[in-house]
């Protein structure tokens, strides 16, 4: 199977016979980002067009699996979150603070935001996390790499061709999301105030210096309504009339950090069980209360892939995981010679990092490497998974007039929400024997899937 339109490939063929020289194009499109920040990471030239059928079965599986991560506490612990946190492995002290946000209006907030991680296969695409936070990476991206690629030569080729290829909105689809649940903000606005939107960051350094697509992600902040000023979230007060930072009254506050920052950079606890004590009241629109944390663990595809929780599934549910899902399991002292011996098909991931932060493939280490690793993992005390290794790969193949670059692909499709957003790419260069870890921080392209639509 090749997800990718083949008219693009022939498409790309035409046009580089009559462009001449790719590379200098394709350096004209990267110069694009470079004008909005020199720190852009790059971005895959071509963007790829895929087949409408293969992205709508993609976005469909995701969105499902998803809703079977969002049932787990009732369906799996009758509501019984202590329990389910247990299982996670969570500290006491940790899940005393997280139980009092396992509210309704806590969980509809903090689980708005979410993206699978596919990795594309020759037949498929396997799904090995499943990231569930406010800040998901590429929200900020998807509507740039659009916009300039049907300003680039091939992307002006494609539509003289009578050729749409079209991506949702992402910045339209994650504002309707935000102010879906923007209560206050609303209140607010029915007042005749402009609500402000305070941008929480708990590294100092990201006060200090914004990202290379921050000023896209202020502008989609500003489309959906909202005054913007960003800051340290230890700056924030909260009164009894509500929640200001400085002299100036903050209408909704977005966690723009994961909870292992929050946990690195010592935000106050007291803070947040403030914050959400703020939003239940209606002063402040809280997005969103770190209890997200719960689904955002990758402890959950145990739940979904081994057998012994089977029976909490229905035929057409395991079906649905057989088919998309790698089997995971807790990295736990009884399943450690089983680990040792199935070293290459392994892969060790801490349950509740992100960006690739303390991910092991098996297959990428020697018998010594694999045993150090798992050995550390355990007197850590983080809690850990084992997941199946999906060692083939599809591989997408860009010609820009050089030696052609091989790419495998990781697919992650955003929803907001009851709106599902663009498909945000991330490809890493193929290397032959080795099992990638695809993110930018380890030299992955960025891009964003693209699909003919009559």
């Amino acid at each position: 199977m090749n997800p990718i339109d083949p008219l693009q490939q022939l498409a790309w063929r035409e046009h580089g016979a009559q462009a001449g020289d790719l590379q200098a194009e394709d350096a004209g499109f990267q110069a694009q980002f470079h004008r909005v920040s020199p720190r852009y990471e790059p971005v895959i030239y071509p963007l790829p067009l895929f087949s409408a059928s293969f992205l709508d079965d993609l976005v469909h599986s995701g969105r499902a699996v998803l809703a079977l991560i969002l049932s787990i506490p009732q369906r799996i612990y009758g509501g019984d979150y202590a329990a389910w946190l247990r299982f996670q492995g969570c500290p006491d002290d940790e899940a005393a603070f997280l139980l009092p946000m396992c509210t309704a209006r806590s969980i509809e907030v903090a689980t708005r935001f979410a993206r699978p991680d596919c990795l594309l296969t020759p037949e498929a695409f396997r799904i090995v996390e499943m990231n569930i936070a406010p800040p998901i990476g590429g929200i900020a991206d998807c509507n740039r790499m659009v916009t300039e690629f049907r300003a680039s030569p091939f992307g002006r080729h494609l539509a003289g061709q009578g050729v749409k290829a079209q991506a949702p909105d992402t910045l339209a689809c994650w504002g309707d999301a935000v102010r879906a649940v923007a209560r206050a903000s609303a209140a607010r606005r029915g007042q005749g105030v402009e609500p402000l939107f305070f941008e929480a960051l708990a590294d100092p350094a990201e006060v200090a210096q914004a990202n290379a697509q921050h000023a896209d992600f202020v502008q989609g902040i500003r489309d959906s309504g909202f005054r913007h000023c960003k800051g340290n979230v230890q700056d924030l007060c909260v009164r009894d009339d509500g929640v200001y930072f400085g002299e100036q009254r903050v209408d909704l506050v977005f966690t723009a950090f994961t909870f292992s920052e929050l946990q690195t950079f010592k935000v106050p606890r007291r803070l947040v069980l403030d914050l959400v004590a703020a939003d239940a009241a209606g002063l402040v629109d809280f997005i969103a209360p770190p209890v997200n944390i719960l689904f955002d663990n990758k402890c959950n595809l145990e739940l979904l892939t081994s057998p012994e929780y089977a029976r909490h599934w229905s035929d057409a549910e395991r079906q649905l995981i057989a088919r998309t899902l790698p089997l995971t399991q807790r990295l736990r002292q009884e399943r450690l010679s089983t680990a040792l011996e199935q070293r290459e098909s392994l892969v060790l991931k801490p349950t509740r990092q992100f960006g690739g932060a303390g991910v092991v493939v098996g297959a990428n280490c020697t018998d010594a490497q694999w045993r150090a690793e798992l050995d550390r993992a355990l007197a850590s005390g983080e809690p850990c998974v084992l997941q199946e290794t999906v060692h083939e790969l599809f591989r997408l193949e860009v010609d820009c007039g050089g030696a052609p670059v091989r790419y495998e692909v990781c697919a992650g499709p955003m929803y907001f929400g009851n709106r599902d957003a663009a498909v945000f790419l991330r490809l890493m260069p193929a290397r032959d024997g080795v099992v990638p870890v695809i993110n930018a921080a380890r030299g992955a392209r960025m891009g964003v899937a693209l699909a003919r639509r009559a």
